[in-house]
């Protein structure tokens, strides 16, 4: 067998060897790509849903503090009360600023979003780490007031009940604007005897440990909130982007 002979078969083996290394590396590069190119399609996704949730989440805050600030209109009139300082004449805005001071929006965060992103893994799919550390500073914001909500509600909206009859607070509805100071009420005209009793039963230290626990939470919520509505700000400029 001659020298070219036996050459020839190493050169197509070792032909055939690089076409099939060549194909291998190609085909790597293709789902390489090809994952790439879906990874970046569900990035895109999520971050669309992200800034859906965000917005929505925003507009929830914004009247969560508008609430907020409404309430606590009505605080000076019941420390005025709780402090003795209250003439027997201002009764009646007392128990308009019980009404306001209780007022609140039913509201709640949607973080399904956030929630998936977190439970399956994808977190990292937010390729820009600014905007995926922005992204988690406004959702961390949101759960932590999410928690305050609740108790800001509940335990003065359960007593403020038992202390308003129906009748009045109807009375107070249909002639006070919403989250409004006791001097905007100027239609409204409570019978002296419903007053006296409502006075009578807010008198007393438990009363008022419930009031200042709620202007407490009231004021942390604000405060919170404040913070966590400028992150979302930010967070929403970075994906708009």
């Amino acid at each position: 067998m001659t020298e070219l002979a036996k050459k020839v078969p190493w050169l197509r083996i070792g032909a055939e060897a690089v076409a099939i290394v060549g194909s291998i590396l190609l085909a790597f590069s293709i789902d390489a790509w090809n994952e790439r190119r879906v990874e970046r399609a569900l990035e895109a996704e999520y971050l669309e849903r992200v800034g859906d949730e965000l917005r929505d989440a925003k507009e929830v805050l914004e009247s969560i503090l508008g609430a907020a600030d409404g309430n606590l209109l009505t605080e000076p009139i019941l420390t005025e009360f709780f402090d003795g300082r209250m003439g027997a004449g201002d009764r009646q805005r007392l128990v308009v600023a019980i009404w306001q001071f209780g007022g609140n929006p039913i509201l709640r965060f949607d973080l399904s979003t956030f929630d998936d992103l977190v439970s399956t893994g994808r977190l990292g799919l937010i390729a820009d780490p600014e905007v995926r550390q922005t992204v988690q500073r406004a959702y961390a914001g949101l759960q932590r007031l999410t928690p305050l909500l609740d108790p800001y509600r509940d335990e003065f909206m359960a007593a403020l009940y038992g202390w308003l009859p129906i009748s009045v607070r109807e009375q107070i509805r249909a002639a006070c604007p919403e989250y409004s100071t006791p001097s905007a009420c100027s239609d409204l005209h409570l019978d002296d005897e419903a007053v006296r009793l409502i006075v009578e039963r807010i008198d007393t230290r438990e009363a008022q440990l419930v009031f200042q626990i709620r202007d407490l939470r009231l004021r942390t919520l604000r405060g919170i909130g404040r913070g966590s509505l400028a992150v979302l700000d930010e967070a929403l400029t970075q994906l708009e982007r």
